[in-house]
């Protein structure tokens, strides 16, 4: 649809059916709508990214500015079910680290949901770990890295996660997650 700022918003619907154990399945309802989104074109690329106004739903600013250390120990954040993330990652040409991020983790570290960047591969990826209920497919895609930087913007709700990677953002990752409501850990970390 087109909004009276003449922009393109695109609304997406989540939904999988192929797995007999989502609540959507088993509480009678049937998916949910993605983020609104702006659609334009960068050359011959389609860039798909939340729309501007999703930011006055954000709180107070927890790593404004902080750089993630290189190094493979965990770090923890304050927990919390919602979270909007950008980060620019500095990459090497040759690089092969990952930054990682575990979203909804459990106590043990049993159940969680990672959501990163490969370098190697230049890829962005969503993967469900633990999780007893929905789908456990990975979702990946391209990284879109652009002179040795890569810019993502990862936005998590109760029961989806959203990737968006590029400056514009021409690459984007959406799927559902179910985790167990007490699981709220979040922790990151970067490595090579």
């Amino acid at each position: 649809l087109e909004d009276p700022k003449g922009r393109r918003i695109m609304i997406g619907w989540l939904g999988n059916w192929a797995h007999k154990d989502t609540p959507a399945r088993v509480d009678g309802w049937q998916g949910m709508m993605s983020l609104p989104r702006k659609l334009s074109l960068s050359g011959l690329n389609l860039v798909s990214e939340p729309v501007e106004e999703l930011a006055l739903l954000r709180g107070k600013s927890m790593l404004a500015g902080k750089a993630i250390p290189d190094k493979r120990e965990w770090v923890d954040i304050p927990a919390a079910e919602t979270v909007d993330l950008e980060a620019q990652l500095r990459v090497p040409v040759q690089g092969k680290g990952i930054f990682e991020i575990q979203l909804r983790c459990s106590e043990d570290g049993r159940r969680v949901v990672r959501v990163g960047y490969e370098a190697a591969r230049d890829r962005v990826f969503i993967e469900r770990m633990g999780l007893e209920k929905g789908p456990r497919e990975p979702a990946e895609g391209p990284g879109r890295r652009e002179k040795g930087k890569v810019q993502v913007r990862i936005v998590l709700d109760k029961s989806s996660v959203e990737v968006f990677a590029g400056r514009p953002a021409t690459s984007s990752l959406t799927t559902m997650i179910f985790p167990d409501p007490i699981d709220r850990g979040i922790r990151y970390r970067a490595t090579g």
